[in-house]
C-alpha cells in the first residue's frame, strides 16, 4: 500500500477533490482510493502514518463525493471514458467511504466530518429503501454487505436487517457447482464480486 502513494497522490486534483485517470476522466469509483489512504495515515509502522498530507488529501476526496452526489443520495454513473450508465448508489463507493469514514472520524475537521456524515447517511437511506427485497445478483450482494456494515457502525438496525436478509438470500442461491449463474452461466468476475462480498459479510 505504501508503495502505491505516490502514484495515487500523482492523479489527484487539488482544486476538485478528484483523483482523475491518465486520460484526465473520472468516475465515482476513482476515489476508493481514500480507503487505504486512510489505513495508512491510521495505521503506525508506515511513512504515512499521521501524515497531515495524507488526511487533507482524504478530506477533499470525500468532500469530492459530497460535490457529486444527488439529494437522493445516489451517483450518476459515469466512466471514465465519458459513457454514462444512470443514476446508481454506487455500492462499491459507498463502503470504500464509510471504512474511511470509520477510520478517521476523529481526525476530520467538524466541517468536513458532518459533510461526510452527511452524505453516507444520504446513501445508506436511499441504499436500504432500495434493498428492501433480497435479489440474487452481484451488486445487491454487495449493498447487502456494505448497509450490514454501515449499520453496525451508525447503529442503524433496521440497515443491518437488510443487509443480512440479502447476504443469506445471496449466499442460499449459490449455485450447486460453487457459482452465481449471470449471464447464464458462470463468471469469474461475477463470482469475485459475490466471494468478495460474502466474505466481508462474514468477517
Amino acid at each position: 500500500l505504501e508503495r502505491g502513494v505516490p502514484a495515487a497522490i500523482k492523479t489527484f486534483d487539488r482544486k476538485t477533490g478528484r483523483f482523475l485517470a491518465p486520460n484526465g476522466g473520472w468516475a465515482v469509483t476513482n476515489q476508493d482510493v481514500v480507503y487505504p489512504l486512510a489505513l495508512l495515515y491510521k495505521t503506525p509502522g508506515n511513512r504515512y502514518y499521521g501524515d497531515k498530507k495524507v488526511l487533507e488529501i482524504c478530506g477533499k476526496a470525500g468532500e469530492a463525493w459530497c460535490d457529486f452526489q444527488n439529494p437522493d443520495g445516489t451517483f450518476e454513473f459515469i466512466k471514465v471514458d465519458g459513457s454514462r450508465w444512470g443514476r446508481i448508489f454506487m455500492p462499491w463507493s459507498i463502503y470504500h467511504w464509510v471504512e474511511a469514514f470509520i477510520l478517521l472520524e476523529d481526525s476530520l475537521n467538524k466541517r468536513c466530518r458532518a459533510r461526510w456524515q452527511k452524505g453516507l447517511m444520504l446513501a445508506y437511506n436511499g441504499l436500504a429503501a432500495a434493498r428492501k427485497n433480497p435479489n440474487s445478483h452481484n451488486i445487491p450482494t454487495w449493498d447487502g454487505m456494505s448497509l450490514t456494515r454501515a449499520g453496525l457502525f451508525f447503529n442503524r438496525p433496521e440497515w443491518v436487517e437488510i443487509g443480512r436478509n440479502q447476504c443469506r438470500f445471496s449466499a442460499k442461491h449459490q449455485h450447486r457447482d460453487g457459482f452465481w449463474p449471470e449471464g447464464d452461466g458462470p463468471t469469474t468476475m461475477y463470482n469475485f464480486v459475490y466471494m468478495h462480498a460474502l466474505g466481508l459479510y462474514y468477517t
